[in-house]
């Protein structure tokens, strides 16, 4: 397991489009009317090295 995840080691590659994260939006249409729905937005690869940072630091790895 690598201490950290870099494009060099392949894990950028790997992992970016893997994970995404729902976010609820509003607008109000032409006619005044509030449209609510939910998007899907990829997980940032700085949030996913942070992630895995933390993983690495708890288990020792």
């Amino acid at each position: 397991m690598p201490r950290r995840l870099t494009a060099e080691n392949g894990a950028k590659a790997l992992l970016m489009g893997e994970f995404f994260e729902e976010h609820e939006c509003s607008y109000y249409d032409d006619y005044g009317k509030l449209v609510e729905y939910t998007e899907k937005v990829p997980v940032s690869w700085g949030n996913i090295k942070e992630i895995y940072k933390k993983v690495v630091a708890h288990y020792g790895a």
